[in-house]
């Protein structure tokens, strides 16, 4: 490993340890003089429980089929659909509005978030696949890659761990071989260990809602604007799509709408005549765009972040109807459940396959149906055995606070 990477994987690990800490302690820490408004939040009814809602499983899965379309470049050379990389940043926007919406209803429902638990859930959701697709990594590159792939491959299996991706392409412009596309869990996991803190310290300090919610666009504005001034003064592509700093504002427009659906600020009568054109500025990207073209960069990413941001509303919010029913079709519901799986392991058996002389067609059929053979095995012999223990964690809790 380089010497760039390994300062950078040292760094980082001290950057996740450090944030645990703060994170692990933070409730205790906190004046006293907020008890009193914690309580009176817990008297109130929660004015939105999100439950289980298939259709956003089948947001999901159109999100990873679009990653799918556009990653057919390693395959073949050109991409089914060159824009399709917003597939990520639907991922982005749902993350975001998730983890809030969970977030809050814990709130709602204790007066406290328990961040060990939440930091607990997220492991169990995550690293279990993730080990083990650097496992077979370290030991089969040789085998699928070329030299100079296999050898960037292993380079990037520390950074991957730690979950550094994305600061090895943004800001040192390392090469991670098949674990490049690890670049946007490694955003997740940063934002996940920042916003539970920063949304814990808020309420906790009793900031309004609406304060709350002007406060997190201002840094979505700033966001987009540091993405646009970097690309203004010349800054690489790289540096603009691959860094924590210009992606968020896609993450945090997802806890804002997290925020005002869990609050009732937000109407879906109000947001119903913008949901057709939300979703063609979201095929409009995916067919005609570039993850590195000046529209994107320069407000782009935004605009679409907020376009999923209006499917999202629609979906959770508006009484059934045609697209409700469309995310709601079986297979594309099965698709985004185990669309972690997919993303983890798509990328190294694309760029495999890419090695095998036959047609097109041929290639794109044998990478697909490795890919979900893979993911299948990977869902049903590791991610669920570990989401039966995200859930039972979970009813434990459950039962603790039941017996407060």
């Amino acid at each position: 490993m380089s010497s760039f990477a390994s300062k950078l994987v040292s760094s980082h690990q001290a950057l996740v340890s450090a944030a645990l800490c703060v994170s692990l302690r933070l409730a205790a820490v906190l004046p006293q003089r907020t008890q009193r408004y914690a309580e009176g939040r817990r008297e109130k009814a929660a004015p939105f429980r999100l439950g289980y809602r298939p259709a956003l499983d089948g947001l999901r899965g159109v999100a990873i089929l679009a990653v799918l379309a556009v990653h057919t470049s390693h395959i073949f050379g050109w991409s089914l659909l060159k824009g399709a990389n917003a597939g990520v940043d639907i991922f982005f926007v749902l993350s975001g509005f998730l983890i809030t919406t969970l977030l809050i209803e814990e709130w709602e429902q204790t007066g406290d978030v328990s961040l060990k638990s939440f930091y607990w859930r997220r492991a169990l959701r995550l690293v279990p696949a993730l080990l083990v697709l650097l496992t077979v990594l370290y030991f089969l590159s040789d085998l699928f890659f070329s030299p100079v792939e296999a050898n960037d491959t292993r380079r990037g299996i520390p950074v991957a761990f730690v979950y550094a991706s994305d600061l090895a392409l943004a800001f040192f412009q390392l090469h991670l071989g098949a674990l490049q596309h690890t670049w946007s869990l490694a955003i997740e996991e940063h934002f996940y260990l920042i916003w539970p803190v920063l949304l814990l310290a808020a309420l906790k300090f009793g900031i309004r809602k609406k304060s709350l919610v002007l406060i997190t666009l201002l840094v979505v504005i700033a966001s987009g604007l540091r993405r646009a001034s970097l690309h203004q003064f010349g800054a690489p592509p790289v540096r603009t799509y691959y860094g924590i700093d210009t992606r968020a504002d896609a993450l945090l427009i997802g806890c804002v709408t997290g925020l005002c659906v869990s609050w009732g600020l937000v109407h879906v009568r109000a947001l119903k005549p913008f949901l057709v054109p939300a979703l063609m500025f979201i095929g409009f990207c995916m067919v005609a765009t570039g993850f590195g073209s000046s529209f994107m960069t320069l407000g782009g990413f935004t605009l679409l972040a907020i376009a999923t941001a209006v499917v999202i509303v629609n979906v959770v919010l508006a009484p059934p109807g045609y697209l409700s029913s469309f995310l709601e079709f079986g297979p594309l519901v099965w698709i985004g459940r185990i669309s972690y799986g997919l993303y983890l392991w798509h990328y190294p058996i694309f760029k495999a396959t890419s090695f095998l002389k036959m047609s097109w067609p041929g290639q794109l059929a044998v990478a697909l149906a490795v890919t979900v053979m893979v993911t299948s095995l990977s869902y049903y012999l590791i991610e669920r055995p570990a989401l039966s223990l995200k859930r039972r964690h979970k009813k434990a809790q459950e039962i603790v606070i039941t017996a407060r």
